[in-house]
């Protein structure tokens, strides 16, 4: 008989599969920068988006844990986990002519919606001299997950689409933006989410081992904490691993956005998003359709999906 973990495992390993063979069907020309792209947003997830997070504190299970399936993308020039130099000759891929210096925006490097298609792809727009850092996040999901769904267009597929819906936040302190991605005919999943916050005073990039440091927790203790106030949806659904992939800063707290992979024995598992708020000990189911009530967020124009009746 095998193990709750073989299980999750299986889930885990069906997912990155189907995402391979996915874009490779629809990319026999693909050639090495398509490659390069598809390993930068591996790395991308695995790590929390591109902050240079530590992987030993994200994710927190006894399973074997290996899964990228999504894609997203904001801006504009280099490749992910290591740093990568920038034409300052020519201005960063964040910098913008018509904002002033020491402003800076969440905007989009794509915004459409093709058939059933989504595609919010965010990245951070600022005036005056280049900011490295900034720069270094745009170019990451670029040429990470912006060759992925340009992968995805050009295959020309009808029945499978791509979702990636971006939930913008901005205050005085941060520039924060979740994103979510998926891509369909999906089954057994929400997707995959990562997020960007960066401290606009500090001009620092945020990571995810940060916000553990700044809540308490730990890779050791995340599945425990979850687990005391997780409640199943379904009768027999059990907790099986738990990845902090993102989070957000709200009202000067750090809330987590966690993947959380369910097992049960009458079914297949399945993973869904949660927030967790580790100081009040609140963990709440999210709609992978709307994360967040619009009006926490940003109003753009044209309107992010969140945003539109």
């Amino acid at each position: 008989m095998q193990t709750d973990a073989y299980w999750i495992g299986v889930l885990k390993i069906k997912g990155a599969w189907r995402s391979f063979i996915f874009y490779y069907e629809r990319n026999v020309h693909m050639n090495k920068k398509f490659l390069i792209g598809l390993v930068c947003a591996v790395f991308l997830f695995n790590f929390t988006a591109c902050g240079g997070t530590d992987p030993d504190a994200a994710v927190a299970t006894d399973a074997p844990s290996s899964e990228v399936t999504q894609s997203e993308e904001p801006a504009d020039t280099s490749a992910e986990t290591l740093p990568l130099e920038t034409n300052n000759n020519e201005g960063g891929s964040g910098a913008s002519p018509d904002m002033a210096a020491g402003e800076m925006r969440i905007g989009f490097a794509v915004q459409e919606y093709e058939g059933s298609n989504i595609a919010e792809i965010p990245k951070i727009e600022y005036g005056g001299d280049n900011i490295p850092e900034i720069d270094y996040i745009n170019d990451s999901i670029k040429n990470g997950l912006q060759e992925i769904y340009n992968g995805f267009k050009s295959g020309n597929s009808t029945d499978e689409w791509v979702e990636i819906r971006s939930y913008p936040f901005t205050s005085d302190d941060y520039l924060q933006v979740v994103v979510t991605t998926n891509f369909f005919p999906s089954y057994g999943t929400d997707g995959d989410l990562f997020s960007i916050n960066y401290d606009r005073k500090n001009n620092h990039q945020l990571t995810i081992t940060e916000a553990f440091n700044a809540t308490g927790i730990t890779f050791e203790n995340l599945k425990d904490k979850v687990s005391e106030v997780y409640e199943p949806e379904n009768e027999g659904d059990r907790m099986e691993e738990v990845n902090a992939t993102s989070f957000v800063i709200k009202d000067g707290e750090y809330i987590l956005l966690v993947e959380i992979y369910v097992f049960n024995e009458s079914g297949e598992p399945y993973k869904a998003f949660y927030s967790f708020d580790p100081v009040n000990g609140v963990l709440t189911r999210l709609d992978k359709d709307r994360l967040f009530d619009p009006s926490e967020l940003d109003q753009t124009d044209p309107p992010l999906k969140y945003a539109q009746s």
